[in-house]
């Protein structure tokens, strides 16, 4: 009677673990909205923790900002917002600091850090305590209540290659994120500088815009005047009229393009979206020639792209080796002791010592075979992947040199242009004074020299962003390439 009662209660556990893990199966749908609401109410008061702290950081700023004062602090963007002036330098450094993407690939290097880590304690021994307590039917017996406590250290002595495989499978991860934040950092000195470059730009067009307002505006004041007089036509006055609207036009658009810009920067650099800066400098040519004579070869040698290739290729060997190792012998050297009545009676409590030497061959493991044909393929695959960049970093390069020589031709024909258009409206002016020419004419070289300038500092922003694309393509962003000193 005992013994069916004992398979009773052992039915029963069966049913309610089975009833728990398969039967509540509709029910997971309402465990699914419960954690869809948790989320949202998560995300709103997140919502409302970022807008209190931008709004009391924006209330609380006054006077400029001192970027040489900034520290991170925490892993979080710089919510206090920036105002004064920021030079090329100034820039680099607070993205380099605050850039969220940047602070989240150093996480990625920490956390392949501690896989190094883990994978170098798997040389050293293994401590386990295990405690078991059992009652053997008849459950009312006390003579059959077994307790145990035993200590057991293994040290492992081989496992086929494999510790030293996975090792080394852990410093080539490691490598691959060094480099992929190694890259990401490239990235972030190329798109600053490259927004940086682009608002200088915008800021040299919205002044020859300002420029070309003020003085359409005062010539359509000078023609109104002349008109009244009755030494113009009402012609005239409209078209005089006209350019003012269309220089005012393109002038709000540059401004627009310039606030978008700064928001880009912002954001990119990791600050707050309040803050008002001006960015300094000078849009200029650089002075130092490139030697194109070699691209290819540096390339070749210090794109990450293919250095973090070669990292997967070596992962794939070594993953190789892990797969082969599963089918070699694994031999271990242990030693235990314990203390209990293991032998069910309540009178036969004694201490049990053991040391040996253990090996484990695995012979029904039939999924080997294709664990070491999938290992393979990711090997022929990351070399395959190899090849790929290798081709892509090389069209890359030829295509920065050619858009080197186009912006070279582009600026000449820009600067000439330039020259050209000043000379035609000093020729026009002049010839204004004396009546030779038409007031319709002035405004017309006017309106020439102005697109004149625009598209010299456009000449002036594609010279530079070619050669920052080229410094990209041959992996070479770095301070002295970018003129900074940081």
């Amino acid at each position: 009677m005992r013994r069916a009662n004992g398979v009773i209660i052992f039915l029963g556990c069966v049913c309610g673990v089975l009833y728990f893990t398969g039967c509540r199966t509709p029910y997971l749908t309402k465990d699914a909205h419960k954690a869809e609401s948790r989320i949202r109410e998560l995300s709103a008061q997140n919502s409302s923790m970022v807008l209190e702290k931008s709004s009391s950081t924006q209330d609380g700023a006054e006077g400029a900002f001192d970027p040489s004062s900034i520290r991170r602090k925490g892993n979080g963007a710089l919510l206090t917002p920036l105002l004064g002036e920021l030079t090329h330098e100034e820039c680099i450094k607070i993205a380099l600091l605050y850039n969220i993407e940047l602070i989240k690939q150093e996480l990625e290097l920490y956390k392949a850090g501690c896989e190094i880590r883990l994978a170098y304690q798997s040389v050293f021994p293994k401590f386990d305590l295990k405690a078991d307590a059992n009652t053997l039917t008849p459950y009312n017996d006390s003579d059959k209540e077994s307790y145990d406590i035993k200590l057991m250290l293994t040290q492992p002595l081989w496992r086929g290659g494999a510790i030293s495989s996975a090792y080394r499978y852990a410093n080539y991860e490691y490598e691959k994120t060094r480099l992929t934040l190694w890259k990401q950092r490239d990235s972030v000195l190329h798109s600053v500088s490259s927004l940086y470059y682009e608002i200088l730009l915008k800021q040299e067009l919205v002044k020859v815009y300002q420029s070309a307002v003020d003085v359409s505006e005062r010539l359509y004041n000078t023609t109104k005047s002349k008109f009244d007089g009755g030494t113009v036509s009402q012609y005239d006055v409209l078209r005089a009229e006209v350019e003012v609207a269309n220089s005012k036009a393109e002038l709000l658009r540059e401004e627009n393009e310039l606030s978008e810009l700064k928001l880009s920067i912002y954001n990119l650099m990791g600050v707050s979206e309040s803050s008002n800066v001006t960015f300094v400098g000078e849009l200029a040519i650089d002075e130092i020639p490139i030697d194109t004579s070699k691209a290819n070869a540096f390339a070749l040698n210090n794109r990450i792209e293919l250095l973090i290739a070669m990292c997967d290729i070596e992962k794939a060997r070594e993953n190789i080796n892990i797969i082969m190792a599963e089918n070699r012998p694994q031999i271990d050297l242990y030693a235990s002791g314990g203390y209990g009545n293991s032998r069910g009676a309540a009178s036969d409590w004694e201490d049990e010592w053991q040391l040996g030497i253990s090996a484990t061959l695995r012979l029904d493991d039939i999924s080997n075979y294709a664990k070491r044909t999938i290992a393979r393929t990711e090997q022929k695959q990351a070399q395959a992947e190899l090849r790929i960049q290798e081709k892509k970093v090389l069209s890359e390069t030829a295509n920065a040199i050619m858009q080197m020589s186009y912006a070279e031709q582009y600026y000449q024909s820009q600067k000439k242009n330039k020259a050209l258009s000043e000379e035609v409206l000093r020729m026009v002016e002049e010839g204004f004074k004396v009546g030779k020419n038409t007031q319709i004419e002035v405004l017309d070289a006017r309106s020439a020299l102005t697109e004149a300038v625009g598209g010299y500092y456009k000449s002036i922003y594609t010279m530079k962003q070619a050669h920052l694309n080229y410094n990209l393509a041959i992996g070479n962003i770095n301070a002295e390439s970018l003129n900074l000193k940081y």
